[in-house]
């Protein structure tokens, strides 16, 4: 579960930094008891941002085969094969 702290404890960064390479996800920092910022490690971010690139490159995908802009699989696959060698 996504873990929220307040602003308070910001004060104290080394402490942040631990929780949120420890919860490998998201951490929402409240203020006045509402959601303001989200904080989460290098190592979560480089993992969200790849995520972000499959899911925009399956958006895209899907856009296309709606566009009717498909291609014959085994065509395409023969087409590698003959530029590999294999």
């Amino acid at each position: 579960m996504t873990k929220r702290i307040p602003i308070e404890a910001l004060h104290n960064p080394e402490e942040i930094s631990d929780l949120c390479r420890r919860e490998k996800e998201p951490v929402i920092i409240t203020e006045d008891d509402k959601d303001s910022l989200v904080i989460m490690s290098e190592q979560a971010f480089a993992e969200n941002r790849e995520m972000l690139k499959i899911y925009q490159s399956l958006a895209r995908s899907e856009e296309q085969i709606q566009a009717g802009m498909k291609l014959d699989a085994r065509r395409q696959l023969n087409l590698l094969r003959n530029d590999y060698n294999l």
